[in-house]
């Protein structure tokens, strides 16, 4: 969503931290796949064995460190830091990873116990930023987990909803958003001088896989890229979507645009595009809903 927000508005792509010879100045990404909203160690305490060793807790001291760097050549200026937006979207790996551990945690039991660990490193990280001048913060919510190709492979005997997602793993997603609004709106009432706005992805992903059709997609729960149609999902992860996948082993399918999922983990360019008009654009799914009326894209 970061990169079509660039673009709508005129903004060159946010770099990523980790190379550090780019030039920061028009945005930092500090995303990195996998990472979680909770501490890798507690994870590991708990069997949860995450895919990567950093966490939120990684990406607030890397902006942390690039805001005290002294070097300015390369970095935002300090107009950027104040009025810059600073987008948070996180805790679906910790719940993925969580689904998947050798206890195999119940959504039930992630819902009570996990889901508020979650908002409370989203709220404190939200504060550590603010300490240091953010003033404008968006909000991803997770998308429905019970309809990823990836955990439907894995949890194929588990209870359906209309659209064959898992209703249990979309349950959590729902809980998780709710949360993170009602975070949101305190928020609100606490900092009255910064703006903090929510993208509900669930609610969005939801109307479109619920009227798929009038989008022209005709496949909602495979996966385009991996392992192809001998699988169920056409989801494997030992034969996941990679270089070599092509449409004529199978292993790719014809027309992107037509599915939702594109390797069983992420989505396609053309079903981001249309959550983004959603969202961004037209302001369903946005709370406040005029929150990007203002951002017009550049000529």
């Amino acid at each position: 969503m970061v990169k079509f927000a660039a673009r709508q508005i005129g903004l060159p792509l946010p770099k990523p931290y980790l190379d550090r010879s780019a030039d920061f100045r028009t945005g930092v990404n500090y995303a990195v796949s996998g990472s979680t909203a909770q501490d890798v160690e507690y994870l590991r305490s708990m069997l949860i064995t995450p895919l990567t060793k950093y966490s939120l807790d990684s990406q607030i001291n890397w902006h942390i460190s690039l805001r005290t760097s002294k070097s300015s050549q390369r970095t935002p200026s300090a107009n950027g830091y104040t009025n810059g937006i600073y987008v948070l979207e996180i805790g679906g790996n910790d719940y993925i990873a969580a689904l998947g551990s050798l206890k195999k945690y119940s959504p039930a039991y992630i819902t009570e116990e996990l889901i508020p660990l979650v908002i409370a490193k989203i709220q404190s990280s939200t504060e550590a930023l603010y300490t240091i001048g953010a003033r404008n913060f968006l909000y991803v919510g997770i998308t429905p987990l019970g309809c990823a190709s990836s955990l439907l492979a894995m949890f194929p005997s588990g209870v359906k909803d209309n659209n064959g997602c898992l209703q249990d793993l979309n349950l959590l997603s729902y809980n998780h958003g709710l949360s993170l609004l009602n975070l949101i709106r305190q928020l609100r009432s606490t900092y009255k001088d910064a703006n903090f706005v929510f993208f509900d992805y669930y609610g969005s992903y939801k109307h479109i896989i619920d009227n798929n059709l009038s989008f022209g997609i005709s496949n909602t729960l495979d996966a385009c890229c991996g392992a192809g149609p001998k699988f169920p999902y056409r989801f494997n992860e030992l034969l996941f979507c990679n270089s070599l996948s092509s449409s004529l082993l199978s292993t790719l399918c014809p027309d992107p645009n037509i599915f939702i999922n594109w390797d069983g983990i992420h989505f396609t360019h053309n079903f981001n595009s249309l959550v983004f008009d959603l969202a961004i654009k037209k302001g369903s799914y946005l709370d406040p809903s005029n929150a990007f009326a203002n951002c017009n894209p550049s000529n």
